[in-house]
């Protein structure tokens, strides 16, 4: 099955928005807090998150997201961003050996290293969490048992 552009760029928006969505309010909480903020904040923030960029995009587009989509991006952008949340962390570093970007750059392409690398920052219970219901939410989409018709489909 071949892809047309339209469905790549789709895959990819979705790909950004459910990484972005799931990860930003991670990364903001800990700049803001300076990592005095609580596990159940981080958690609670990246799924609701995740649920108002969706919920914007769907209003905005009037077309449901691509769940699994949201998913991978997730899991692609996870190591980057917990990274990018450690950065702002009070603690200093220590002095690294030459090379060590090259482990940091490893890691952030490997997607399986978000769920160890949520389990250090705490928000492992969220990562879980959608890990779980997206997909059910896929499989809802593909039963048709939800319909994501626009507004206008139903008058």
């Amino acid at each position: 099955m071949k892809l047309t552009r339209t469905q790549v760029k789709q895959n990819l928006y979705w790909l950004a928005l459910g990484g972005l969505g799931f990860w930003v309010p991670v990364v903001l909480l800990s700049a803001t807090y300076r990592w005095t903020e609580s596990i159940l904040a981080l958690n609670l923030a990246s799924v609701m998150g995740l649920a108002l960029a969706c919920l914007i995009s769907w209003v905005i587009q009037k077309k449901m997201p691509k769940w699994g989509w949201a998913l991978a991006g997730v899991y692609i952008l996870g190591p980057s961003a917990i990274f990018a949340a450690w950065a702002v962390s009070p603690f200093s570093s220590s002095a690294g050996l030459p090379g060590d970007w090259i482990w940091f750059v490893t890691l952030c392409l490997l997607p399986p290293v978000t769920l160890w690398l949520a389990l250090l920052d705490g928000v492992i219970f969220s990562v879980l969490f959608v890990t779980l219901v997206l997909p059910l939410l896929s499989l809802l989409r593909r039963t048709g048992q939800i319909s994501y018709g626009s507004m206008d489909q139903h008058r």
